[in-house]
């Protein structure tokens, strides 16, 4: 029996010649697929997901980010939270000196004794008194006596521009770390083509012929985003560190670009980026070359011994996590130091930074402890170990769904 319609095509049977028009249209129908409309509203839905996801991702992460910021690159110690400082004052001769200086004086000048006061033989040099009091602005500066802990400093920001303040710089934080994802991946793509090596964000050093070319490339993509992404990171450390009710400039992320954009400042000092871009360096080559000395050294690997290679590898982000932590304690105050901000619109009181070295310095000569550099460690503590265990638990669940 003659069918009603095609079964291939689904459509009527034509009685007659088709035209030119009909003729176009049918072969369109004919080279259309249902399979490609699922397929397409698929791969719509899957991005809409991780968009969301990523969103909300970064919604309850921010607080966390935003405090550890605020702990690293602020000057906790008592003196400055508690009475002005004051520069040694040296004498040769062992002379009593007249401390009492006219009040009329600004607070933070250097003042000199008069003449008159010395016009004994004894001292016939004019001694010089600097005096430097720093006077935090208190409708901006939240409470500082509790110390460098991320739920103190967290619980600071509540009560001083309530609970929206702990998602500050929510726009430049999620474009940063968007931009980070996307061109670190262009990047990466790009130098592997030209190199004529497997692009090793999808394959494993393991299987490769050249894995120390394919690590050189891994890290040189990642280094290169960081340095590209520096001016990002400094307006959001300066989002991140002014104050919410009384800024000195625009707190919107547009008027940053546009202010950037209008001093061509879209390349950063190596200087400033340089310990963002070690950290991030170490951080891509241990995730790199962990598969392949865990099996060179000890055959293992996640298909054969997954327990162990999941334990190696917590072991593994822990030791990272030691290595890159004071090392983005140095990039957030770098950043911050690039941003130059006014001191009188802070939430904190920012630690001076005068480079890597010179911080090295102040802990060699205990000027600063070593401490100061982990500020922060117990939260990144929690979330490595919370991310461990949930990439154990989703293997699992992927392996049985498997199997």
């Amino acid at each position: 029996m003659r069918p009603y319609v095609n079964l291939e095509t689904f459509r009527y049977p034509q009685i007659g010649p088709l035209s030119a028009n009909e003729n176009q249209w049918s072969n369109r129908l004919d080279n259309f697929h249902i399979d490609e409309l699922v397929s397409a509203h698929s791969q719509i839905s899957a991005v809409g997901t991780s968009v969301v996801k990523f969103y909300f991702q970064m919604v309850f992460s921010q607080p966390l980010k935003v405090s550890r910021f605020l702990a690293q690159v602020g000057d906790w110690s008592e003196n400055t939270i508690n009475e002005p400082k004051f520069d040694e004052i040296e004498n040769n001769d062992d002379e009593e000196i007249d401390y009492f200086i006219d009040t009329s004086m600004p607070t933070a000048s250097a003042a000199s004794i008069p003449s008159e006061a010395v016009n004994s033989p004894e001292i016939p040099i004019t001694q010089e008194i600097q005096i430097y009091e720093y006077k935090p602005n208190k409708n901006c500066a939240i409470d500082m006596s509790n110390g460098p802990y991320i739920l103190s400093t967290a619980s600071s920001i509540t009560k001083k521009e309530g609970p929206f303040g702990l998602w500050r710089a929510m726009n430049s934080s999620c474009l940063c770390k968007a931009a980070t994802g996307v061109l670190g991946a262009w990047i990466t793509s790009f130098l592997a083509s030209i190199c004529s090596v497997p692009d090793p964000q999808f394959v494993d050093l393991l299987h490769t012929l050249e894995p120390v070319k394919v690590a050189a490339i891994g890290v040189a993509g990642c280094a290169l985003t960081t340095y590209l992404l520096t001016p990002l990171f400094v307006i959001r450390a300066r989002l991140i560190v002014t104050s919410m009710l009384h800024p000195d400039k625009p707190r919107s992320l547009r008027w940053s670009l546009l202010d950037m954009a209008r001093q061509n400042r879209f390349l950063s000092p190596i200087t400033v980026a340089a310990p963002a871009m070690l950290a991030a360096s170490i951080e891509t080559l241990a995730s790199l070359c962990l598969p392949l000395l865990c099996w060179k050294y000890a055959e293992i690997d996640a298909f054969s011994s997954p327990n162990m290679y999941n334990f190696i590898n917590l072991l593994s982000e822990i030791t990272i996590l030691g290595i890159k932590l004071p090392l983005e304690t140095l990039a957030s105050r770098a950043q911050l130091h690039e941003a130059n901000v006014s001191p009188e619109s802070t939430i904190v009181t920012v630690y001076p930074y005068r480079g890597v070295w010179f911080t090295f310095w102040e802990i060699l000569s205990r000027k600063q402890s070593l401490s100061s550099l982990y500020r922060g460690w117990r939260s990144e503590l929690v979330g490595v170990v919370g991310e461990w265990g949930y990439n154990a638990l989703e293997e699992r669940k992927h392996d049985q769904e498997r199997f």
